[in-house]
């Protein structure tokens, strides 16, 4: 239907030099575009389209190209790419009723970054039907340049919202142009800070870019690598889909590097936060007398859940470790011993002793095996999270057992989830059968030349992996056995705190720096007993603004022992469970990936304050101090608060004792000149799993 126009019919005349001024243009536009409205403080604004028509209409520029009022996308458009069970909750979205905050997490539909507002449906029809219909324009050979500024929303999935997308128009763009006619892949230019999308059957090139890039900057990249995309790619007859995102623009809102809402300041109050929880980890038991309780995280999880702060965060339940995702750091028959372990048979005392198994410290109890397979399997899936660029922040509260070494159990700790969750950060990603072509400052993505062909043959992958990775332990004892695997390398550094001297393990001392290759980026930070809030901010905060000054990680790994907490049944030191949570939000601030994981801590209700004020701390939400009435109250009993009282216990760490470690770390800190060069390693083929949504009811066990 024209809403006002020229003459149509038929692409026009041959372009005369490298650009000619004659093009047929058709406009896509809909007046009641500029109705829709995400929300108060919202900085999606639908009414931008119509400004933007109100000026073309003003400059008469509407008279040189045909003006043509968009057909709403139907369902079944939609469903040519999105899931039809998506698809149905968006047609059925209704902002003045209750939705179900299960339904509302597996689609992250919330408040803040995709809201249900009125007309939410209709929006989609609209700026989803102006895309297909242009792509509809050029198969009809009618138009050379067609225009639809209402779309371009393409952070959409198939099954969720992202970004403030519901619909992806783009992909659904691309599927009209394939279907009617066979033009070939298509070459897709996404210029644009925000580079997570939805990228289907075509291939690919990214140019990401730093903070601050001007006009002529911009236009020195943009020119070359246009021009040789063109020169290389060559299809019968060129398509080229242009997203012009106007959020590169000098002045706009969401120009701050990661994955979510613009950051204000060095430590916005938004994250994107995925949290992986599974309902059997409470019911392991390592034995009478144990201090060792994983009930522990199910006492967490209800406090999570009690408080809300489960609908601010994607919950997943994580996929089981296989033998062979240990067996990337364990020892085969190590790993082989605890699958087979069995604590209602005799053990051969020789095998336990080598293996560092006892009743005391690391006994064998009724599922071993599967609680290693369900601890280490959710660090390693947050890890792919983070490489999937999906989440900021990344939770799991039952790792954090650093102590594993590569052939033996130690403290409590039978495989070192954290090593594993590093090494999938590392790893070489494949990913697919795609010419990919990345030229990436941001995420330090390898480089490889490659070609493919369609199909399940393909030649020459490159991979996706982070350059560097921050370990930081505020456990009370020495990280020991993550120290130990990354000892020789420069792409990981471990930052240690903790109490040093006649205490367990009985390493990291400050002059443990590293070697060979990873000389200096072993950093460790004895500390005595007793130490207090502030004495203990004093020190961390330096030193980690140091080694993230000199590192300068992609991702950063945060392990968070409880058992430095005031008052732990195996600790000595007396920190708060507001101090110990500052050094959460400290990390937090430098808007770096960042991963969450457990560790320590034998006073349950203290373990379970700590990380559910920790969860709110990534989110950026204040929990309530009051413990709010639940299954496990009585653990919190008689004050029923977060935030208790520490102890009156000495300070052993003087602040000249304190001012002579920071200054020792600082300066062998100061001998890393640069972050480190990679040698980067083709990996053997990995099968990417998906992670069970909580919220998916008929999800059965992800083992079987």
């Amino acid at each position: 239907m024209d809403v006002a126009g020229t003459s149509g019919g038929g692409s026009s005349l041959p372009s005369v030099g490298t650009d000619a001024t004659k093009r047929k243009v058709c406009y896509f536009y809909h007046p009641t575009m500029g109705n829709f409205y995400y929300g108060n403080g919202h900085p999606m604004k639908p009414h931008r389209v119509r400004m933007t028509h109100a000026l073309l209409e003003k400059y008469g520029l509407l008279r040189h190209m045909r003006v043509l009022r968009p057909i709403p996308a139907h369902e079944s458009d939609f469903c040519r790419f999105h899931a039809d069970d998506y698809i149905a909750f968006l047609r059925t979205a209704n902002s003045s009723v209750e939705n179900d905050p299960a339904t509302l997490r597996r689609f992250n539909i919330d408040d803040v970054e995709c809201p249900i507002f009125h007309g939410l449906y209709k929006f989609c029809q609209l700026y989803a039907g102006a895309s297909i219909s242009a792509a509809r324009q050029i198969n009809l050979d009618h138009y050379d340049i067609v225009i639809n500024w209402s779309g371009g929303l393409h952070h959409a999935k198939k099954s969720m919202a992202s970004g403030f997308c519901y619909v992806n128009d783009v992909v659904l763009a691309i599927l009209s142009l394939l279907e009617t006619r066979h033009v070939g892949p298509f070459l897709f230019l996404l210029l644009i800070l925000h580079h997570r999308l939805c990228i289907f059957l075509l291939d690919s090139v990214n140019v990401p870019l730093d903070d601050g890039i001007d006009d002529e900057s911009y236009l020195y990249v943009f020119k070359p690598v246009v021009a040789k995309a063109m020169e290389v790619f060559r299809p019968k007859r060129p398509v080229v889909l242009f997203q012009c995102g106007a959020d590169s623009l000098s002045g706009g809102s969401a120009t701050d590097a990661g994955r979510s809402l613009p950051s204000v300041g060095t430590d916005a109050t938004k994250r994107k936060v995925c949290y992986f929880y599974h309902p059997t980890m409470g019911n392991f038991y390592y034995g009478n007398g144990h201090p060792m309780k994983p009930h522990r995280v199910r006492m967490t999880h209800a406090l999570l859940e009690k408080y809300g702060l489960l609908r601010h965060m994607r919950v997943l339940r994580p996929i089981p470790a296989h033998e062979s995702d240990f067996c990337r750091f364990h020892a085969d028959d190590y790993i082989a011993f605890l699958r087979t372990a069995n604590s209602s048979v005799e053990n051969d005392p020789a095998t336990l002793r080598r293996f560092n198994i006892d009743d005391v410290e690391c006994p064998i109890f009724h599922g071993l095996y599967k609680f290693c397979q369900l601890y280490a399997g959710a660090s390693i899936s947050a890890a792919r999270q983070i490489n999937l660029d999906h989440y900021d922040i990344v939770i799991n509260w039952s790792g954090g057992l650093h102590h594993a070494k590569k052939s033996m159990a130690s403290g409590f700790c039978y495989v070192n989830d954290v090593v594993l969750a590093i090494l999938s950060l590392l790893e070489t990603r494949h990913v697919g059968p795609f010419l990919f072509l990345l030229l990436i400052l941001h995420h330090r993505l390898c480089i490889f030349l490659l070609d493919s062909v369609y199909g399940d043959i393909y030649v020459c992958l490159f991979g996706i992996c982070m350059q560097r990775v921050l370990y930081v332990d505020i456990d009370i004892h020495h990280g020991d056995g993550v120290e130990e695997a990354f000892y020789t390398t420069d792409r990981v550094m471990t930052v240690s705190f903790h109490k040093f001297g006649g205490y367990f393990p009985g390493t990291g001392h400050i002059d443990d720096i590293g070697c060979d290759g990873g000389k200096h980026y072993a950093v460790n930070v004895p500390l005595d007993d007793g130490i207090d809030d502030e004495s203990y901010l004093y020190v961390f905060k330096p030193v980690v603004a140091k080694a993230m000054e000199v590192f300068r990680p992609n991702a950063v790994v945060l392990q968070c022992g409880a058992d430095s907490l005031s008052g732990d049944r195996l600790g000595c030191f007396n920190l708060s469970v507001r101090g110990h949570g500052e050094c959460v939000k400290y990390m937090r601030s430098f808007n770096v990936p960042l991963m969450l994981l457990g560790g320590g801590g034998y006073t349950l209700h203290n373990v379970a304050r700590c990380w559910c004020y920790e969860t709110g701390v990534a989110l950026g939400i204040e929990v309530n101090n009051k413990i709010p009435d639940h299954q496990y109250s009585e653990y919190f009993a008689p004050l029923y608060r977060i935030h208790l009282p520490t102890t009156n216990m000495a300070n052993k760490n003087s602040r000249k004792s304190l001012d002579d470690t920071i200054a020792k770390v600082l300066a062998n800190l100061s001998k890393i000149q640069a972050a480190p060069s990679v040698q980067f390693k083709e990996r053997s083929s990995l099968i990417d799993l998906d992670e069970i949504d909580e919220d998916q009811e008929d999800a059965s066990d992800s083992d079987e």
